[in-house]
């Protein structure tokens, strides 16, 4: 009787997973279908008009000398008109502001600015004599991303506010498209793009010049990872308005309304996450209709890690920062004013993004000890494995489809190849490691432990 129980609570479970991912790739195909001529058509026509807003590109940098000179040039070669960048050297103990001093002639300069935004304090702003449109914050470490975005907040100029990671490379055209989703639609409040890993890649003097696949497998299978959850899943949910996350590797939100919600709370471990949900709140509260979007070809490639330790880290940490924030903002579930976020992404999250770790191992576990025990018949139990990990093949297998129709993808046979094979492999050897990974991130916020970016 129990055997029977937990073979059907366990089946339920999965078959909610898989039905709500089978949704969001089917709304992400809806989606690409119906646009698909259109985006590829505005990639090629796209102009400048000289009415688009500004915006500043913000860039937290810690210990960040090694690379941070080529990723400035590459930002710097956005095609956009009106754009500012900011680095945030977020008190480095390597040679990050020497670097940017000796690349760009960096001068000190008594820069006046509205605090708008709690950071640790600025020890000082410089200009560049070779490029009037960056600006470099000098500021204590404030020992998270959040407190560095903040600072640099403060000093951006510009409507719009885009945050990038200091080891990304943005599309030059990422800017362009971007703010153009603004212009069409006045209810888009924030927006962001896909993140695809830049392993593997060849970046000549800031610029992508060859896209391939990582060599190392645990960044190949974090490839297929990132188009099943940020390229189709995070498409879906913008369809149902329960877009929750922009990714701090790449974001662009609008200024003032970033400055209302209070901006990056330093507190917050998914501090991308929390501004998210706080801008929902905010909206909501205002009876102001507002739209939360995503571009998939608008694409920054960022690094991902390649070592079991960092991967662990990372994880843990995005774990951490996940349940802390639905704990934090718990009054949007089952909110009537928003039903895309309050009755299916919230609870979605919770569910299935939070506590599928949890269930995972106390079910795998408890199954197997059934089994043994013989309350449950070992062929129902490798029929059920059997249906988990074939679900999970087919998942992937429509995200790699899904992303060959994305405006401007280009089709490599070899290339589909090796992702196909790392699809077969991920579900026994990635997975198995990244949920015990989120495990302990889980574990990590229970004990309330203390963690820094």
């Amino acid at each position: 009787m129990i055997g029977t129980f937990v073979m059907q609570a366990f089946f339920f479970y999965m078959l909610y997973v898989f039905g709500m991912y089978t949704l969001l790739n089917l709304l992400a195909l809806i989606w690409l279908r119906r646009h698909s001529q259109l985006r590829d058509y505005l990639m090629k026509e796209i102009r400048l008009t000289g009415q688009e807003p500004g915006v500043s590109i913000i860039v937290p940098a810690y210990n960040e000398g090694a690379g941070i000179a080529s990723a400035v040039r590459s930002l710097l070669q956005q095609e956009f008109g009106d754009f500012e960048v900011i680095v945030i050297n977020d008190g480095s103990t390597d040679d990050t502001l020497e670097a940017l001093r000796r690349e760009f002639a960096l001068y000190e300069f008594p820069q006046a600015y509205l605090r708008r935004f709690k950071s640790r304090p600025v020890r000082g702003v410089y200009r560049s004599r070779a490029e009037h449109r960056l600006r470099v914050v000098d500021k204590e470490n404030g020992g998270s991303k959040a407190d560095a975005v903040n600072a640099g907040m403060n000093i951006a100029t510009r409507p719009l506010s885009c945050v990038i990671d200091a080891d990304g490379i943005l599309d030059r055209h990422a800017l362009l498209r971007t703010v153009q989703h603004f212009l069409d639609d006045k209810r888009v409040i924030a927006c962001g793009g896909t993140l695809r890993p830049l392993n593997g890649c060849s970046v000549v003097d800031g610029n992508l010049v060859a896209q391939e696949l990582p060599r190392n497998p645990w960044a190949l299978f974090q490839t297929v990872e990132y188009l099943r959850s940020f390229l189709c899943g995070r498409i879906g949910w913008a369809q149902l308005d329960g877009l929750l996350i922009i990714s701090g590797g790449y974001g662009i939100f609008r200024t003032d309304l970033a400055a209302d919600a209070g901006g990056f709370d330093d507190e917050m471990i998914g501090e991308d996450m929390d501004l998210v949900l706080r801008l929902h709140h905010a909206m909501l509260d205002s009876n102001v209709p507002y739209r939360i979007g995503f571009l998939p070809e608008t694409t920054c490639w960022t690094e991902v890690p390649e070592s079991l330790q960092v991967l662990k880290n990372q994880r843990a940490r995005w774990q951490r920062g996940l349940i802390q924030c639905l704990w934090a903002h718990r009054r949007l579930f089952f909110s009537r004013r928003a039903p895309g976020v309050g009755w299916v992404a919230m609870p979605f999250f919770l569910l299935v993004e939070a506590l599928s770790p949890l269930v995972e191992v106390l079910g795998v576990g408890l199954l197997i000890f059934l089994t043994l025990t013989g309350q449950i018949d070992p062929a129902s139990l490798a029929l059920l494995l059997a249906f988990a990990i074939g679900m999970s093949m087919t998942l992937s297998t429509t995200s790699l489809l899904l992303d060959s129709i994305t405006p401007g993808a280009r089709i490599n046979l070899r290339n589909t190849g090796i992702q196909l094979l790392a699809i077969v492999f991920e579900p026994l050897i990635y997975h198995p490691v990244h949920t015990l990974f989120r495990l302990q991130g889980t574990w990590q916020w229970l004990r309330r432990s203390q963690m820094q970016w």
